[in-house]
This record gives C-alpha cells, sequence and structure tokens, in this order.
C-alpha cells in the first residue's frame, strides 16, 4: 500500500472490504460486445449515433442506465416486435450464451462512458472564465504563473488533463485563494472543451501522440481500494459511509464527467482525507480512466434478489400457468428444476430468452399476454428461480 491509512481501519479493508467487493460482476473490458452486436444482428435493427439500422432505438440516445439485468428486462420486454421485425428482415432470431448476454449488456451500457469532441471556442471560454488564465499559458494567452500547458498538446484523451488537475489540485487550490479566485466547478464537457482548446492554441507542432485506452472496471475497482476511496464511501454495503454511499448515485455519463465530480469536490475531500490521517490519492498512466470506469458501473451490477418477492412475481406474471419446479408437470420441459445446479441469475435469463421464441407462439395459442418487467423485478424473479430450481 502506498498511502498512510491507520492500522485498524487498514485492517478493515485487508479482512473484511476488499473481499465483499470483489463479489462484483464487473466486464474487464466493456467494448469486447462491440462485435457480438454485429454478429447477432443487433446493429440491422438498432443505431449507435446514428450508425446502424433504424427499426429500433439509437440506443446512445436511449436510458439506459439500469443494471445488467433491467437492460435484460428492456430486450424481454420487446422480444415479440423484435421477432417479428428479424422475421420480415429475415434475420434468425439470436440465440445467447450467458456470457453473450453480459458481453451484450456491458457494451451497450459503456456507449455513454466516451466523451463527445471538445468544442474549441467554448473550451477558450472556460480557459478564461474558470480563472485557468490567471495563472496559466498557452500560446500567447494566459499568465506565467504556473507551469506553460503547451506541452499538453501530446495528450489525445481530456482524462489526462482531468487526472493532471487533480494530482495538482491542493496546490492550486491554494494559489488560487492566495490571489481571490473561487474554486472552479467543471462539468464533463468543460473538461473536454478545455482540453480541445489548449491543443488547439498550443504552438508544438509536432507532438508525439499519447493515448490513454479505455478504462478497465476490474481495475478499477481494485484502485477504489488501493486509493483509499473504500474508507469514506459505501458500494453496495461495502466501505465507510463518511462521504455518500456511491451506489446511491448515478455515475452513468461520460468519463470526463465522472472525474469533474471528483474536482468540485476535491478540497472537502482532501480536507477529510487529512483529518483521517489518509494519504491523497495521485493518479498516473490510465488509472484516472479506470477508477472513472469502475464508478460508472456501479449501477450495472446487480443487488441481492428478493426471492418472496419474485415469487409473487411468478404469479402475477402467468409464469405458474406452464412452469413448475420438481417433477409433477407432464412435459418436463417446463420444469424449471435442474437438482444439485446451481445456475446463476444470468445463466437462467440467456435460458429464458433462448426459449423466448417458443414462449411467444404459445402464449398468443392461450391468449396470454406477454409479461413485461419494470425495474428490479428480472433481478427478483430470477433470484427466486435460482433459489428453487436447484432443489
Amino acid at each position: 500500500m502506498r498511502f498512510k491509512i491507520p492500522i485498524a481501519l487498514l485492517l478493515l479493508i485487508n479482512t473484511g472490504w476488499a473481499l465483499e467487493l470483489k463479489q462484483a460482476d464487473l466486464p474487464a473490458d466493456p467494448l469486447h460486445g462491440a462485435a457480438l452486436f454485429t454478429q447477432k444482428n443487433c446493429d440491422r435493427c438498432h443505431s449507435i449515433e446514428g450508425k446502424g439500422g433504424t427499426f429500433g432505438p439509437d440506443l446512445a440516445r436511449s436510458d439506459l442506465d439500469r443494471s445488467h439485468l433491467d437492460i435484460f428486462a428492456m430486450m424481454w420486454n420487446h422480444s415479440p416486435q423484435m421477432s417479428g421485425i428479424m422475421t420480415d428482415l429475415r434475420l434468425p432470431r439470436p440465440s445467447l450464451a450467458s456470457g453473450d448476454l453480459t458481453e451484450l449488456a456491458a457494451y451497450i451500457y459503456y456507449i455513454d462512458y466516451f466523451d463527445k469532441p471538445g468544442d474549441i471556442s467554448h473550451g477558450m471560454r472556460v480557459f478564461s472564465e474558470k480563472g485557468c488564465v490567471n495563472c496559466h499559458r498557452v500560446g500567447s494567452l494566459g499568465k506565467a504563473i504556473g507551469p506553460d500547458l503547451a506541452p499538453i498538446k501530446k495528450y489525445v484523451s481530456p482524462i489526462f488533463l482531468a487526472q493532471m488537475m487533480w494530482d495538482h489540485g491542493p496546490r492550486i487550490k491554494a494559489k488560487m485563494d492566495e490571489l481571490g479566485i473561487p474554486w472552479p466547478h467543471f462539468d464533463g464537457a468543460g473538461i473536454a472543451d478545455l482540453m480541445a482548446f489548449l491543443r488547439d492554441a498550443s504552438p508544438v507542432t509536432d507532438p508525439a501522440r499519447v493515448f490513454m485506452r479505455p478504462g478497465n472496471p476490474q481495475i478499477g475497482e481494485q484502485l477504489f481500494e488501493d486509493k483509499g476511496c473504500i474508507a469514506c464511501h459505501r458500494v453496495f454495503g461495502t466501505g465507510r459511509a463518511i462521504g455518500p454511499d456511491l451506489t446511491k448515485s448515478s455515475f452513468h455519463r461520460s468519463a470526463t464527467s465522472v472525474s469533474a465530480i471528483m474536482w468540485n469536490h476535491g478540497p472537502v475531500i482532501w480536507n477529510r482525507m487529512e483529518e483521517l490521517g489518509i494519504q491523497r490519492p495521485t493518479f498516473e498512466d490510465n488509472e484516472m480512466a479506470d477508477l472513472t470506469a469502475f464508478l460508472y458501473f456501479v449501477r450495472f451490477l446487480e443487488p441481492e434478489g428478493d426471492p418472496l418477492r419474485g415469487e409473487m412475481l411468478f404469479r402475477q406474471k402467468g409464469c405458474q400457468k406452464c412452469h413448475y419446479f420438481g417433477e409433477k408437470g407432464v412435459d418436463s420441459s417446463f420444469s424449471l428444476s435442474r437438482k444439485g445446479v446451481d445456475r446463476s441469475k444470468v445463466e437462467i435469463a440467456a435460458q429464458m430468452w433462448n426459449s423466448g421464441q417458443v414462449m411467444a407462439a404459445m402464449m398468443t395459442r392461450m391468449k396470454t399476454e406477454w409479461p413485461r418487467f419494470g425495474p428490479g423485478e428480472m433481478n427478483d424473479l430470477l433470484e427466486y428461480v435460482r433459489q428453487n430450481g436447484n432443489r
């Protein structure tokens, strides 16, 4: 550990909190599902930023700040319409393994993580209005109190700028207090626009390019522990409640927007960490992108399902009309039991999806309405099926 954390606190982290956090099912590479998105013909109906089919909604403009199984529930709710369109287009309905379902959901969820290209003219206003111009030069603009920002041209991602701002935050705060300049607050677009302006205004003519890879949520999870964030913030009941419970916050926004939230609360965070004897964390290489990716994916993770509510939903949605547990049915294919096999909720969801077309045909014959699920309901239903299916 690189940080000075009190021994009692360090023991709590090492013996309990970290283990609980590691139960989370985070993707290592959320972009891996992009290939599946094409292979399964999702792009024939859905577009992303206008690229793709127009039969379904543009997924970059949809409300996807939902958990893994809530995204599956959205797919399920529209399954009959999707099957009808695919039949018209002479496309096979895609079958999905549990890994496929996870990768597709993670990819769809990840779409809003990437920043839009910065606006140079707005970035120039940000440079002036936020007070950067009072201490920094870039080209012919600004003062030479702080470092010249011309070399920043070599950095491609605005996350580099956010990372540098955070790492030098206390020195910046001290100088701004001395000069009577208020602490500047940013949104993600403001940082991206500022970065675009700095790169455009820089007189450097042929810089080497330094790229930042997309954030890895699994690495970010470890950084959340290593950097001491867990000493003040809770995630799914893990950590301390000194700061906000991050499970209750939404970070489903661009990477620089997440880092802007950290920056805006920087002085409060730094003061509190000093009081607790925790060394202020700094970031290097790809660390800021990885940490923001972890925070971005917090709401993607599933809380514990409620099997009692799931049992109620099993009846309300009409599942009991065809399905049962055990061996009492006429057709064993309708039994949800897999004795001695503890299937995950995602495995059950994939099996449910792959049976969707047969289920739709049967429900049409029975004149039964297609079951639709609201937020949290699929998680509870599948928890009920999981717990009862292996008996």
